[in-house]
């Protein structure tokens, strides 16, 4: 699984909706250190946050997944 890419495009989509890692943390349900960790490439989002992350973010999986992944 390609953690930094997906990192990549949660921190390109937080920062396109002007939001600090904390106010995505908050909206989310998870900690600050959470999103840094995700957008570092040192973890990636469960499923339930995911979707989470998707409504939030106002995204398509394929926006936060690279192609590989769900293609």
């Amino acid at each position: 699984m390609d953690l930094k890419g997906i990192g990549d495009r949660i921190l390109m989509l937080r920062r396109t909706k002007g939001m600090s890692q904390e106010e995505l943390a908050d909206r989310v349900g998870v900690d600050q250190s959470t999103i840094s960790h995700w957008e570092s490439g040192h973890h990636s989002p469960d499923v339930a946050q995911l979707m989470r992350l998707m409504e939030v973010l106002d995204a398509s999986m394929s926006d936060i997944l690279p192609g590989s992944l769900i293609e």
